[in-house]
This record gives C-alpha cells, structure tokens and sequence, in this order.
C-alpha cells in the first residue's frame, strides 16, 4: 500500500500545481530515488486521462559530463530534451539528489555553463 502522502502530494501536484488536463502530456524528471512519488504522479496522470512521460535521469552523467565533456557537448542542447520540450503540455521536475555534494569538483564548470545560457 502507498503512503497516503505521497498520494496526496501527487495529487495537489498533478491538480494544483501543473493544472493538468485529460488529454495533455506531461514529462516527469526524476531520479530513481523518486520513484514513489513518480509513481504516485504517474498514476494519478493515467487516472484523470493524461499521458504521462516518465524520464528517469542517473545523477552521476550530469558530473561526468561537466568533468569530462568538452565545450561543444557542453553548449548543445540534446535534440531530444529540445523536442520533448517543444511536444509536452507540463513539466514536473522531482528534485532527488542522494549526494547533495557530487557536483563540488564540477562547481566551476557548472557556473560557466549556467552563465552562458543566462
């Protein structure tokens, strides 16, 4: 059985937050450590008549891109995030980060990506 939390939550998410309609699609980010309430989200977005598109990210590719990757893999936009973008009606992010720390060797790389898109 569920927490009736996280079935609450991701019923005001779904309901209040994103105003989600039958028919609209909505993206899910989230890391594997969020699968309760992505779950609970992606229920509760089958339920009402939406289609939810559930994207699993792995915390650790974000740093190794940053450490490893060189400028031009840093300034593209991934054509399938760009699409994705262009194609979904909502978006809900699920911040799910088990080391708040990992990015600490990549900071500086991180900040010269950030302040180019800005």
């Amino acid at each position: 059985m569920q927490d009736i939390r996280i079935e609450r939550w991701a019923h005001t998410l779904v309901h209040y937050c994103l105003y989600v309609k039958a028919g609209e699609t909505v993206a899910i980010r989230a890391t594997p450590l969020a699968a309760p309430l992505v779950e609970a989200v992606f229920q509760e977005l089958v339920r009402m008549g939406a289609h939810p598109l559930p994207m699993i990210e792995l915390e650790s590719l974000e740093e190794i891109l940053l450490r490893e990757g060189n400028d031009s893999q840093l300034d593209r936009v991934h054509p399938m995030l760009a699409t994705t973008a262009e194609y979904v009606d909502a978006q809900l992010s699920i911040g799910s980060k088990s080391n708040t720390k990992a990015m600490k060797s990549c900071a500086s790389t991180y900040s010269a990506v950030v302040a180019s898109i800005g």
